[in-house]
């Protein structure tokens, strides 16, 4: 069973409620000096509850919003006992009442106020039955008036909820607009460290085995030695400039100058430095140059396959064997890079993630391809597979 609502304390009077109250009381009091001479049945306030009772419903506007359910029974039964006593009437504070409960968020202050303004007609509808001074217009009027107040009431309260919508609406905006941005960010910081790493990472490996060649040969081949110093500088200009170009994007707002994404050519020319730089690398492709892979595809392998040899270096070393397979078809492009000897490729040392198989498997997803490193007969294997048919953007997006 429904039951009045207890006080709210944040709902407690406010500045405006008493002042209203105190205008509205004011009005009453005014109306009980100067009686209407167009109604010469209206009683002249003589005691001190007549007053009381007419005082009753501008005194509560000011406690309305405390509980307008209890507030709406009040007032009603405070108005109908000024018209059965023929007292000077103000309706004014009952509708700024009706107005409030059904104004109010609770649905039962709806509902009561409807419940009033039912029973202030009713108790005009006896009085036009059964008094003189009560004529037949006053009751339409009546229900108009009450009707507009809980009609203001129910916009009111239809308006509040819209605002209240749409400030939600605006803060999940702008949230949403905060967190794809921030996505945003970390997603870019995440490529420029992944690219960085691809161009750093192998041509640190690579200037690290020349540099160890020509330490070897330095006292029996001088000239040999020479010209592995000079490939080493070769090699830190070329990651100098590769690295001014990744951070030319983050400085740029519009397209970096970057090079060109690299291709099977490339990544030829990346095992061909090697086997210059002393390295064993054997390379093997099937069907590439019937089948070339677009070029975001072929970019992505040319990256795996340089971490692949990276790392291979890293771990094991100048004298590691490494084999690299590439097989193209008209639908995907397998990569198969296995290390023969030495530590295996993902080895990182104890108690560092290997950011190298991470950033692989990342370029494999991204692409819609798969990635897997594992051991094989006591190899070490890097197998990805990136499609290249026409249903690679499907499942790109996928």
């Amino acid at each position: 069973m429904t039951a009045l609502r207890l006080t709210d304390s944040s709902r407690l009077p406010t500045r405006s409620d008493l002042a209203l109250a105190v205008s509205l009381l004011a009005v009453a009091v005014l109306s009980g000096f100067f009686v209407d001479a167009n109604r010469p049945d209206t009683v002249d306030p003589s005691t001190w509850w007549h007053w009381a009772l007419i005082a009753i419903p501008p005194m509560l506007v000011a406690v309305r919003r405390v509980n307008p359910t209890l507030v709406v029974v009040l007032a009603t039964v405070a108005q109908s006992a000024i018209w059965v006593v023929n007292l000077p009437e103000v309706l004014l504070p009952v509708m700024v009442i009706l107005y409030t409960a059904a104004a109010d968020d609770d649905r039962q202050g709806l509902h009561v106020a409807v419940a009033a303004s039912a029973v202030l007609t009713i108790v005009t509808g006896i009085g036009v039955l059964i008094a003189d001074d009560v004529t037949l217009y006053q009751l339409p009027l009546i229900v108009l008036t009450c009707g507009t107040a809980i009609v203001l009431g129910v916009n009111a309260t239809r308006q509040r909820r819209i605002a209240e919508e749409l400030a939600t609406e605006v803060t999940e905006v702008r949230l949403r607009g905060e967190h794809e941005r921030s996505q945003a960010v970390t997603e870019e910081r995440s490529h420029i460290a992944r690219e960085l790493h691809d161009v750093i990472g192998h041509t640190l490996s690579v200037i690290a085995v020349r540099a160890e060649a020509a330490d070897r040969v330095a006292q029996n081949r001088p000239e040999a030695a020479r010209e592995a110093v000079s490939h080493i500088a070769g090699a830190a200009r070329s990651a100098l400039d590769q690295t001014r170009r990744v951070l030319a994007g983050l400085r740029q707002s519009g397209p970096a100058d970057l090079a060109p994404a690299p291709d099977l050519h490339a990544t030829r020319q990346l095992v061909t430095d090697l086997t210059d730089a002393g390295v064993t690398v054997n390379f093997a492709e099937d069907g590439c140059d019937d089948h070339t892979p677009p070029e975001v595809v072929a970019g992505g392998a040319h990256r795996i396959v340089q971490e692949s040899l990276t790392n291979a270096i890293k771990h094991g070393g100048p004298d590691i064997a490494i084999d690299v397979h590439l097989a193209c078809s008209a639908t995907e492009l397998d990569i198969r890079v296995t290390n023969t000897l030495g530590t295996p490729i993902g080895a990182a040392p104890p108690g560092v993630e290997g950011a190298g198989l991470a950033g692989m498997a990342e370029r494999a997803e991204i692409l819609g391809g798969t990635f897997k490193a594992h051991q094989e007969s006591g190899r070490f294997v890097i197998h990805a597979t990136l499609p290249t048919g026409p249903d690679r953007i499907e499942r790109t997006a996928t």
